[in-house]
Parts: structure tokens; sequence; C-alpha cells
């Protein structure tokens, strides 16, 4: 199933619903519920006033194309508090987008009217011009017949393919057979060979099963040979010119090339020829190209037409202004006493002309140009206008659609404050508030060898000076005291240890053994210092307080906006989600995958 991109609005009275009305799970009480294709409750999650409504079907249906447990498994009650929050914020901030004046946000402004102007002119051809074009087949015909060149295909052949290589063979499984040939017996083994393999296809032997047996063409052994259709000058002489001497089903002698011996055969063959008129393909073919001639003869009409009549008043500061720096909502001129251009309507245009003739700025010639480009745009949308393009319900409904998803991306971007970005002087303070945090509690990696005899201690220690390991040492001196033991301490901090032994660990290098150190059960150690961690810095954690410092800031931006749009719409959750919910995998559940 899909969910259509936009929430559909339906008004009556005062009412107002968010309806997208998908049924495709299930959920309860006790225990994580799984998500299946069963009938959700459709008793409401969220509502609110004017009659806003979050069914538990939608919400399931909703979180079914997140994300959420990609790989199949149980969404937690507080990420699905947070999705369905974000289903609620997603169509309050749609609802809001009708009260806001996009005129207020100039790029968002830009885009929709550029988004707009384009659908209302496209929908005016679609209307006015491509719907009253009219053709019979007659014209078809005729359009065929004053067209040949266009139904025209050239000659063509399908050909299967053997190759048999001199260096290939040399180089093969049976290589050691031919160590010591010249090139010039190798290259006459192969010719033998190849007619070898013409005699047996004249016996009537399958070429596939001879070219995946044989042929040195790995393009296409593996296919039995099948090199697919091929035009002439294809392939290079005299594999071109063999292959179209062929008829359909004919076998060609071995011929000779720099890659080796070749035997083609000929499936089929197209001669060169007008593809007739009763071909279905043709004859659509030529009744859309005489749909679009005619279309484009009417379009080209009415589009000199409007040109003709077009009347583009400049104010005059603007012909020797640098357009670039126009301010996007200044009134540059107007179009037919009617529309206005704004500055960022020209401005677009101006880059572009600069980019085409190379310039630093515009000429008056250039500036007369972009004007009448920004009018001609103008004058096509008053003629849709003018034709009631934009009174359809049709056109209505997606002029609405566009407006409130521009004003909706403003919104959804001050939701998040996406563009925040921790100072220094945050980061800083993080990072000293939590400074515990950031040190190792258990900044050594160490190995302890013990044994009861004082003398065997430093003995061992002298020895482990030179290099050797504990575990070497172990192995060697374990008849002399067969209580001798190894132990992984691992990662330890002072808290782990008493203090001489941490205190010896503290006083070697990585990779040395300490001297030995009396432990409380009287016994001698040695300990071998293998790795160390240091306190976290400032600058070696400072990308992850900014990326934790935009997370909360993110969420709490979040949270603040939900708020206020719940006060402002009196948003109430009608029950809590009090169960975790089991998803399927993604690649099994329906519809697209995307986060909330």
């Amino acid at each position: 199933m899909k969910t259509s991109r936009f929430p559909s609005i339906v008004k009556g009275g005062t009412a107002l619903a968010i309806v997208i009305g998908l049924a495709v799970g299930f959920f309860g009480c006790g225990g994580p519920a799984p998500a299946t294709s069963e009938v959700a409750p459709d008793r409401p999650l969220f509502s609110g006033n004017n009659g806003y409504e979050l069914s538990y079907r939608e919400f399931l249906s909703r979180l079914l194309v997140t994300n959420r447990a990609a790989n199949g498994g149980i969404v937690p009650i507080d990420e699905l508090q947070w999705v369905a929050d974000s289903i609620v914020v997603d169509s309050l901030l749609w609802l809001s987008a009708a009260t806001v004046d996009i005129r207020n946000h100039p790029p968002q402004w830009r885009d929709y009217d550029r988004i707009y102007g384009g659908y209302l002119v496209e929908q005016m051809w679609e209307r006015a011009v491509r719907d009253t074009i009219s053709w019979d087949t007659a014209d078809v015909r005729a359009y065929w017949e004053e067209n040949q060149d266009q139904f025209r295909i050239e000659d063509q052949v399908e050909i299967l393919h053997l190759l048999l290589g001199p260096r290939q063979v040399a180089l093969g499984p049976d290589s050691v057979a031919f160590r010591g040939w010249t090139r010039e017996a190798v290259t006459a083994f192969t010719y033998d060979m190849s007619y070898y393999l013409y005699r047996l296809l004249q016996l009537g032997f399958p070429f596939p099963a001879l070219a995946q047996g044989y042929s040195h063409d790995v393009s296409s052994r593996d296919r039995g040979g099948y090199l697919g259709w091929s035009r002439r000058g294809q392939y290079v002489d005299p594999f071109d010119s063999i292959a179209f001497a062929l008829g359909s089903g004919d076998v060609s002698e071995p011929f000779f090339t720099a890659q080796g011996w070749h035997i083609i055969q000929v499936l089929n063959r197209i001669d060169e020829q007008v593809v007739p008129l009763d071909t279905p393909s043709v004859f659509t073919a030529a009744q859309n190209s005489i749909v679009d001639q005619r279309q484009t003869e009417a379009i080209t009409a009415i589009t000199d037409s409007l040109r003709s009549a077009m009347r583009v008043a400049v104010r005059p500061v603007y012909w020797d202004t640098n357009l670039l720096w126009v301010h996007d909502t200044s009134l540059v001129a107007v179009v037919n006493d009617r529309d206005s251009i704004w500055g960022m309507q020209v401005k677009s245009i101006e880059e572009l002309i600069r980019l085409q003739s190379q310039v630093a700025n515009t000429d008056s010639a250039q500036k007369a140009e972009l004007f009448a480009v920004a009018g001609e745009r103008l004058a096509l949308i008053q003629h849709a206008r003018d034709l009631g393009i934009d009174t359809l319900a049709e056109v209505r409904v997606a002029e609405d659609v566009i407006r409130r998803g521009r004003i909706k991306s403003v919104l959804s971007l001050a939701t998040f404050d996406r563009a925040y970005r921790p100072t220094e002087e945050e980061m800083q303070a993080y990072y000293e508030a939590r400074i515990d945090s950031f040190r190792n509690p258990q900044p050594l990696n160490l190995t302890e060898l013990t044994t009861g005899d004082s003398a065997l201690a430093v003995f061992m220690a002298d020895q482990a000076a030179t290099g050797r390991s504990l575990t070497e040492l172990l192995e060697e001196f374990s008849e002399l005291d067969q209580s001798l033991q190894v132990t992984e301490l691992g990662w330890v901090g002072r808290d782990d240890l008493d203090q001489l032994r941490y205190g010896a660990a503290l006083g070697i290098r990585v990779g040395q053994v300490s001297q030995p150190v009396r432990i409380e059960s009287g016994r001698w150690a040695l300990i071998a210092k293998n790795a160390t961690r240091l306190d976290a810095n400032y600058e070696s954690v400072r990308g992850d307080i900014s990326r934790t410092l935009r997370t909360t800031h993110y969420r709490d931006t979040f949270f603040a906006t939900r708020d206020s749009l719940y006060v402002r719409f009196g948003i109430r959750q009608q029950e809590t989600l009090s169960d975790p919910i089991e998803l399927p995998p993604t690649w099994e559940r329906e519809g697209p995958v995307a986060g909330p």
C-alpha cells in the first residue's frame, strides 16, 4: 500500500479532518504486540479542535513505513511516543501553513512562484492545446508517407560467434601440451581446430554447444556465442562484410583476424526497409508525431501573439543597476499593467545571461532580453488565468498543496532548528560540567605473574627485562615452582588493585614488567603493562560534544514546538502508549521505507 504524499483536507463547516485511512496493523495490551495485516483499532489516539484526529490504525500505518526496528524487533514505548508526536506535529504544521503569508519568506516564495507558475502554464497547454488537437487515419498515413526516413530501419543481422585464438590456446588449460611449439605451429593447430568445428556444424552439431565448449570470446561464450542484433558498421571488416553476406541460418567458413579464427552463424536478418504503417508501433509513433507537431505549432502561435502584445514597464533605475544586488521583494517592472516582476524573478535570469555571455554585468540590450523573458512568463500565466485555468478545482487543490508545502518546509526547519550549531563556549562549559564522565576510571591494562619464591621472582624479573613475556616465564620455570600463576587483570584503576601493585604498574612503560611486589597473600607478583587509556581531553571529545548538544537542542526545540501546537489546536492524547510493538523487518512491511 502507498500513502499520499500530502494529507487530504476535508472541510465541512468548521470541521477539519486529516484523512489517510490505511488499515495495516493491530496492537493491544500485555507485552509487545506484533504489527500484522489485521485491522487495527480505529479508536482515537490523539484528537483536537476542529475535528483533528489520529487513530491507532493510522498511527500503526505510519509506524510501519519508518526505519524503526529496520531488521525487525521491538520498538520501545519512548520511540513509539516520538513517532506519534512526530506524526501529529507534521499534520499540525500542514494546517498551520494555511495561515502563513508566503511572501514573508522570499526563498520559499521564489520556489512557489516558479513551481505554481509552471504548473499553471502546463495545465493551460494541456487543456487549451493538447486536448483540442484532433487527427484521423488519413493524417497519419500522410505523415508516414512524407517522413519515410523516420520509419526506415537499417540492415540488421542476429549473430552467433565462435572464436579460436592462438594465444588463448597456448595459455589455456592444455598449455603444457603446446610447450615448445612455435607461434606458427600453434596458429596452424588453431586453423585445423576451427575447420574441425566447422565440419561439426555442417553435420548438424548445435552452434551454442560448440561455442560454450570451445570459444575464446568471453563476452559471448557463456551465452552460447550469442552476440545479438548488429547493424552495418558495428564490427570491423572482414567480420562485418561476412556477417551481412550470409543468409538466415547460414554458417561462415572460418576466417582470420588479429584475434584468431572466427566462425559466425546468422540466425535472422532484416534488410533495410521502411516499416509498414500497419505495424502498431509505427502507427502510434506517426500519430504522436502529428500531435506533437500540431501542439508545438499551436503553442508557438499563442506565445508569439502574447509576446507581440506584451507591455513591460521597467522602473528606470533598474536599467543601470546591478540586478544581483536588487532585493528579492523589490518591484522591478510591471507586465501588461497587471502583474509585477520582482527582484527575485530577475536574479536567476541575470545569472544565466552573465554565465552564457561571460560578462561581469549585463548591458542595456541584455537587460531588455532579460525583462522580455521574465515578462513572457508572466504573460503566459496571465493568459492561463484569462482562460480560467486557475479557477479549476483540480488546479486550486494543487496550488494549495504547492503553497503549503513551501511554507511547511520553513515551519519544519524551525521545529528542529537544524541551523543550530553550539558555540565553543557552550561546548567548553558542557565538558567542564561533566569532567568526571570524561575521565577514565580504569586506565591500565595489566597481566600479573605470582610466585611464592622471592629469589625466583627477582630472577624472573631480570629475565623479563630482556623482553621475555610472563607466559614464557611461566612455561620455563613452572617446574621450579608449581604454584606459578599468570592472571590477566585486564583494565584496572586505583580502586581495583592495592597501592603497591598499582604503583608498580604506574612506574613502568607499556610492554615492560615491574620488579617483584609483595602482595597481601605473602606471594610475590610481577606486573606487565599491556596498554593504557588516557583521560579524554576536550579536543578529543569536541566532536562528540557538538553532536550531543545539537541532538539535545533539536529535541528540545521539537518539544517546544509540539507543546505550542498542542495548545493552539487543543490536542489531547486520548490513550497512553503503554506497550511496546514488535515490527517485522522493513522488507516484509507494506509501503515505502522512510523516516517519520
